[in-house]
This record gives C-alpha cells, sequence and structure tokens, in this order.
C-alpha cells in the first residue's frame, strides 16, 4: 500500500530505525490510517497490530507506549483537535522536541516520526530530531 512505499522510502533516506523514535504521530483521521503507519514504519509486522497494540496499551497512564519507550499522538491526536489534516501532529513534534509542552512533555525525546495522509490520498511521512 501506499503507507508501505512512503516508509520505507522514509527509512532508506534515513540512518535511524523504528527503534530510534521517542515520539511517533500517526494521523487518525480513520483508525485504520494509524495502524497502517504503525505497520509500514516496521513497529510490528503487517496484521500485527491489533495484538500489539493491545500489549503496548497502559490502562494505568492511559497512554500507548510502542517498544517500551515510543509515545504515541502525546497531544490526543488529531481526533481531539477536530479535523485539522495532521498539521497539528508535526506541531505537537515539534513543540515536545522543543520540551516545551509543560505536564505531557515525554522527558529526553530526541526523534519524532510523523506520518500523516490516508488510504484516500497520498501518505508522507517526517523524522524530526533535535541538535
Amino acid at each position: 500500500n501506499a503507507f508501505q512505499t512512503c516508509l520505507k522510502g522514509l527509512w532508506a533516506r534515513s540512518e535511524l530505525t523504528p527503534a530510534d523514535i521517542d515520539l511517533l504521530y500517526p494521523y487518525e483521521g480513520y483508525s485504520i490510517d494509524a495502524i497502517a503507519v504503525i505497520e509500514a514504519a516496521g513497529f510490528c509486522g503487517v496484521g500485527e497490530a491489533g495484538d500489539y497494540l493491545r500489549d503496548s496499551w497502559n490502562p494505568v497512564s492511559q497512554t500507548l507506549t510502542l517498544n517500551g519507550k515510543t509515545k504515541v499522538n502525546t497531544n490526543g491526536g488529531c481526533l481531539a483537535h477536530g479535523r485539522s489534516g495532521g498539521s497539528n501532529l508535526y506541531a505537537e513534534a515539534v513543540r515536545q522536541l522543543r520540551g516545551n509542552v509543560g505536564a505531557r512533555q515525554v522527558a529526553g525525546a530526541k526523534t519524532a516520526l510523523v506520518g500523516i495522509g490516508s488510504f484516500f490520498h497520498d501518505p508522507s511521512a517526517m523524522v524530526l530530531r533535535t541538535g
């Protein structure tokens, strides 16, 4: 699918891997899009997201943490911000990496992967990192 093509190209041009990502911002205007980004990025295999996400959910903190470290949509994502088309995800990634989001700050975050788009329009992805 288009998400796999997009993320495969991103990783081919980066020295980073999913294990290096501290923050993940998959567009979730449609839930299946977020799952497609998580699978295509390589956090789990294609078709494995159901079990992987279930195992990654922390019911106490009500947060999703991939690979035991990667925080997901720390601002609540698109559904918490209305239909922004993913622009809020880029803004949140930059704010987190600058260290100025207050109580929801992820300590020590140095890298963020933002994956927006949909099965209905062209997806894109970008890795942001500090210094």
